[in-house]
């Protein structure tokens, strides 16, 4: 268990999971992925497409936790309530 651990470390020291920034679509991929695995068969209407749809995504995400958020405080604004 411990010897997986250390290798585990020593793989991440030698930079073998280093990851970089696309610079066309934005998002992460291996540094021995060129081009990135995301949109580099892409022409430029599909990477806008592309684009579009991750922003959804992530204004999706993004309520969906600020729903969780507003719930996390009703219950312990309940919980509180109980104790007084």
């Amino acid at each position: 268990m411990f010897g997986m651990i250390f290798y585990k470390l020593k793989e991440i020291r030698d930079h073998k999971y280093f990851f970089r920034k696309c610079k066309r679509c934005g998002l992460y991929s291996d540094v021995a992925d060129y081009p990135c695995g995301h949109c580099g068969k892409m022409d430029e209407k599909e990477l806008f497409e592309f684009l579009k749809l991750r922003e959804r995504e992530v204004e999706g995400n993004n309520s969906l936790g600020l729903v969780f958020g507003v719930i996390a405080v009703v219950i312990f604004l309940l919980i509180m309530s109980t104790f007084f």
